[in-house]
């Protein structure tokens, strides 16, 4: 993830653009994922989760600080306040995206799981019957 300042001295403002997010955010999951490649389970492929990523965030975000006429005007104080206002509308998104592939792809592991331990209770229960 880069970002890029736009400076309007005379309007008084100053813009941050992030880019590269999609990347920044593939790069995370692989990192932090078990599942770097395709995974056959229980007749299913899994497969790895970087590729939904792509589509579902923004390639980049932008954030804009204005000065208030009252105030001096800071190139570098703006420059941070744009840079923090962009950097959390990306994280939001992030998280969105992340629930949205935690949800979508761990959920039917979770139901599989659930059904092998009632499975598994269920024969260590009809041994002592």
């Amino acid at each position: 993830m880069k970002a890029r300042y736009v400076v309007n001295e005379e309007k008084r403002t100053v813009a941050c653009i992030i880019y590269n997010c999609e990347l920044d955010l593939a790069s995370f999951i692989t990192k932090h994922s078990m599942y770097t490649n395709s995974v056959r389970m229980y007749g299913r492929d899994y497969p790895d989760f970087t590729q939904y990523v792509y589509g579902l965030l923004k390639s980049s975000y932008s954030g804009v600080a204005k000065c208030s006429p009252e105030d001096e005007f800071n190139v570098e104080f703006g420059k941070n306040l744009a840079y923090k206002r962009a950097r959390l509308k990306y994280e939001k998104d992030r998280m969105n995206v992340l629930m949205y592939v935690c949800n979508r792809y761990l959920d039917p592991i979770h139901k599989m799981i659930n059904i092998q331990s009632k499975r598994l209770r269920d024969s260590a229960s009809s041994l002592y019957e």
